[in-house]
């Protein structure tokens, strides 16, 4: 009896052993392949609908646009969440575009003849962006813009804001921690690089 029940007992430290190290090897959500990380082995393209270009995002993310908002997500639970307007920690990672025009800007603390600082200023309080926040120069949508990293307390990510045709746009990602948000970098730079005007280059 006390043979058997050896047996019996090494047999459930190996099955429980085996099942960590099966969770332990299995990917988040958020994990990249390195393989995959520089370049897009699969995407899609979706245009901006009233905005005027196009962006590809990979495969199998869900896309949807609620005027003046469209988002992308890796994960669905996500998705809706951000469609229902929910203010949550993301768990994949989510891609969004916001463009109002400057009406709005204004009515919400935007002043007139605004800058790149003013834009930066209005969207760092409104989303409560957290110090230290160091504004990069880049081109987007053809026009002049500030990209900058983020962390509001709940998600880390890249946003890119600036004006185009009396509008001010935030073109943004966000990642459940600042890591898989790092990971995420070189493919962020491949979905601006994708960035084209509709039926252009």
């Amino acid at each position: 009896m006390m043979e058997i029940s050896r047996v019996v007992r090494t047999k459930l430290i190996f099955v429980t052993v085996a099942a960590f190290l099966l969770a332990s090897c299995a990917p988040s959500p958020t994990q990249l392949d390195p393989q995959d990380s520089h370049e897009f082995k699969r995407s899609e393209t979706y245009e901006f609908p009233d905005f005027g270009y196009s962006i590809d995002y990979p495969t199998g993310w869900f896309v949807d646009t609620q005027p003046p908002l469209t988002v992308i997500s890796e994960l669905h639970e996500d998705h809706q969440r951000a469609l229902r307007g929910a203010v949550f920690s993301v768990s994949g990672y989510q891609v969004t575009l916001d463009h109002r025009d400057i009406s709005f800007m204004r009515s919400i603390g935007l002043p007139n003849n605004p800058t790149l600082d003013d834009l930066l200023d209005l969207n760092a309080d409104f989303f409560a962006w957290q110090e230290p926040i160091s504004p990069q120069n880049m081109i987007v949508f053809e026009s002049e813009a500030y990209s900058v990293e983020t962390q509001d307390g709940r998600n880390w990510g890249v946003s890119v804001m600036g004006f185009r045709e009396g509008e001010a746009f935030l073109l943004s990602f966000v990642a459940p921690t600042e890591n898989a948000r790092d990971a995420f970098l070189p493919r962020w730079a491949q979905m601006l690089e994708s960035i084209r005007t509709r039926g252009g280059k």
